[in-house]
């Protein structure tokens, strides 16, 4: 397993259309899971419109993404670690989750893949 968790985040809200500069990709320690949680390594996300919404600091259906925080996205990762008894290492999993390498989830946040 890497050493580093790799991690977007927003750094401005954008003005039109989203430029590098609203973004900054950091490493940060891989997290560890707590009890009853999950570590998942992302291998797949979904960039998707609602995205762009999301960075705004509008209400909407969902809140929108606080400036120095995780870009969110549905996700498919792997379980690398998990504390939980309905989910094994190895499981497949898909759920809305930050843009990262690897990260910590409450099981109900995730659906395995079957």
């Amino acid at each position: 397993m890497a050493e580093r968790n790799r991690r977007l985040l927003v750094r401005r809200r954008p003005d039109g259309l989203p430029v590098t500069q609203d973004f900054e990709l950091v490493e940060v320690p891989i997290p560890k899971p707590h009890d009853r949680a999950i570590l998942v390594r992302n291998h797949f996300c979904s960039l998707d419109p609602a995205i762009r919404g999301w960075l705004e600091d509008v209400p909407s259906y969902m809140p929108p993404i606080a400036l120095n925080d995780p870009v969110r996205a549905i996700t498919v990762g792997r379980v690398v670690t998990s504390r939980h008894p309905d989910f094994q290492t190895g499981d497949w999993v898909v759920g809305l989750n930050a843009i990262e390498d690897y990260s910590i989830a409450a099981p109900d946040a995730f659906l395995r893949i079957v």
